[in-house]
């Protein structure tokens, strides 16, 4: 009986112990790679003549069952200023060693900017760029079957602003096989594709042979802006909030090309900045190559001809 339950219990010490050196060794290969990126910071240096740049950090901690990873307390100093950035944490998902995955998302924490910074600016200004962290959750998932790619990005600053995006993109195969295939590369190999002149050119090729469907944007305020123009219009640098409005406001009656249910939705965030949200879906999925260039709107001669190609709608304070 005794060994009936020993058995068992070693299996599953032998394990946890397994699993943990493995989340062991990812860390560690996390670590190597920000030692690769100073490296490259410090190659920079010399090549170009800059004052070189240098990751620092804290604990890192890897779960390679879940592909959750998290580095805390980054600083990134630069000679002759000091810190000029500091980060809370960065969490990233679905990193996996020279493979892309379908799947993935980066969060950062707690981002301000390092005292280095705060010493060049005048003392209202540096207190004002005291009180601000920035937060960002950036997210994509592939379906490699439909070679759809969706695209989210939310940014916000401390609890009183946030600003976010998602779209929904079709035809993604050639740009997802080009990144597959950087990504496999060493280090090395991908600092060097990313130097050379063609590296633009290729992924803007393979990004305009993809097709846009659907999106939305969202914009939300909770005192951010009113705080932001006080404090411009208190240094002399902006007229006053009331001020600011009634210009938005004469601005937007004389915009001719404005279609009518965008000017409601507007002048009634222009009174009481609270949220604004677009959204957009095309009846058939539009070539970026096609929006880039003009083409896809060289037919529509009308706001109400826009706003039926695009299915664009925007709803404020809702």
């Amino acid at each position: 009986m005794k060994k009936k339950i020993v058995v068992p219990f070693l299996l599953v010490v032998a394990a946890a112990a397994t699993l943990a050196f493995v989340n062991y060794k990812a860390a560690e290969a996390i670590q190597i790679q920000l030692q690769q990126v100073n490296q490259s910071y410090a190659d920079m240096a010399v090549q170009e003549g800059l004052p070189a740049l240098q990751l620092a950090h804290g604990a890192i901690s890897a779960n390679v069952l879940t592909s959750n990873y998290r580095v805390d307390d980054v600083q990134l100093t630069m000679t002759g200023f000091g810190q000029v950035l500091t980060v809370g944490s960065i969490q990233f998902s679905g990193f996996k060693p020279n493979t892309l995955a379908d799947k993935g998302s980066v969060e950062v924490n707690g981002l301000t900017v390092g005292t280095g910074l705060l010493l060049f600016m005048p003392g209202q200004l540096s207190e004002f760029i005291q009180s601000v962290q920035l937060h960002g959750d950036y997210r994509y998932r592939y379906n490699a079957r439909h070679g759809e790619l969706w695209l989210s990005q939310q940014t916000s600053i401390n609890d009183e602003f946030q600003f976010s995006y998602q779209v929904n993109f079709t035809q993604m195969q050639s740009l997802w096989q080009w990144l597959g295939e950087v990504t496999a590369m060493s280090a090395e190999q991908q600092q060097a594709v990313m130097a050379s002149e063609l590296f633009h050119d290729e992924i803007s090729e393979a990004f305009r042979q993809a097709a846009v469907s659907h999106g939305e944007l969202h914009l939300t305020n909770h005192g951010f802006l009113e705080r932001l123009l006080a404090f411009t219009s208190a240094s002399g640098q902006s007229p006053s909030l009331d001020a600011v409005r009634g210009m938005a406001m004469m601005t937007l009656a004389m915009a001719d090309g404005v279609p009518a249910e965008f000017k409601q939705s507007l002048m009634h965030f222009i009174e009481q900045p609270r949220s604004l949200k677009l959204s957009f879906q095309f009846a058939q999925p539009v070539s970026v190559e096609a929006l880039e260039s003009g083409t896809a709107l060289m037919e529509l001669d009308s706001p109400k001809a826009m706003l039926e190609f695009s299915g664009a709608r925007l709803v404020a304070n809702q």
